[in-house]
């Protein structure tokens, strides 16, 4: 007889004490934290925005996330957006089925807004982010066409060349060193097909750093929004961070090499 996912990983916390077995119903998990980072919410659905209007549509695309973190956001909201495939690269083994599941049902509280803004009807929206409780994280990850790559390399890369229509990754400068991002982004140029973009989200602060990393590395700057301006609210934000979110939006594409000091 064999054993699902979800019953050999509740033997273990029994066997090791690392934590208590995972629950089969949502009615036994206890009621799930409706918390979604507004912030977090905003940078996914302003990215989609800036695509399509750059000519840009997401329907079938294949998107690459440099850096999944905490809540996987981002993948689920390009998703939704149409996204074919989406492939999330994480240098930490971070994300699990519970992890995977709960932002899925924490978006379902946000769902007015993300239909509005995504230009469809709010029931396919709450039917596309809902699970069935007793899904294995490989099958709730097949359920939103995501691949996880975890722990992974880019530089170690084997993903196809000219695979990706779209990369995405949100303060990159602050999560890797100088070095490395300079090795990086040329991988990520060869990832992307001719018509492909590099989406990052950076703080304000950081705007012209990563401007010029991305010129010095061979990409070019397609459009780029520097105040936003946050519109998906809990209540809790204060007024500044309301009107005056520290991000901004970098689209820009490959340019086959490094620039030369002319073309800075």
């Amino acid at each position: 007889m064999g054993f699902r996912y979800g019953e050999v990983l509740d033997l273990w916390r029994r066997w090791t004490g690392l934590g208590k077995p995972r629950p089969e119903t949502r009615a036994a998990r206890g009621p799930v934290s409706p918390a979604i980072v507004p912030r977090i919410l905003e940078q996914a659905l302003r990215q989609v925005e800036l695509l399509r209007a750059s000519g840009r549509e997401l329907q079938g695309a294949a998107v690459l996330e440099v850096g999944t973190g905490s809540a996987p956001v981002v993948p689920l909201i390009y998703g939704l957006a149409g996204a074919g495939e989406v492939i999330l690269a994480d240098h930490v083994r971070s994300l699990d089925r519970d992890l995977l599941v709960r932002t899925a049902f924490n978006l379902r509280g946000h769902s007015r807004e993300i239909a509005a803004r995504l230009g469809q009807p709010e029931r396919d929206v709450l039917q596309r982010l809902r699970v069935v409780d007793d899904e294995t994280v490989f099958a709730a990850l097949r359920q939103f066409r995501m691949q996880y790559l975890a722990p992974y390399d880019l530089l170690e890369a084997t993903l196809p060349d000219h695979g990706v229509d779209v990369v995405t990754g949100s303060d990159l400068l602050q999560h890797f060193g100088p070095r490395y991002l300079r090795a990086m982004m040329p991988v990520i140029g060869r990832l992307l097909r001719p018509e492909g973009v590099l989406c990052h989200c950076v703080e304000r602060a950081d705007r012209l750093a990563a401007v010029a990393l991305l010129r010095e590395t061979g990409f070019g700057i397609v459009t780029e929004e520097t105040e936003p301006v946050l519109r998906v609210v809990t209540g809790d934000e204060p007024a500044v961070l309301r009107n005056t979110p520290p991000d901004s939006f970098l689209l820009a594409s490959w340019r086959g090499g490094a620039l030369r000091a002319d073309e800075r």
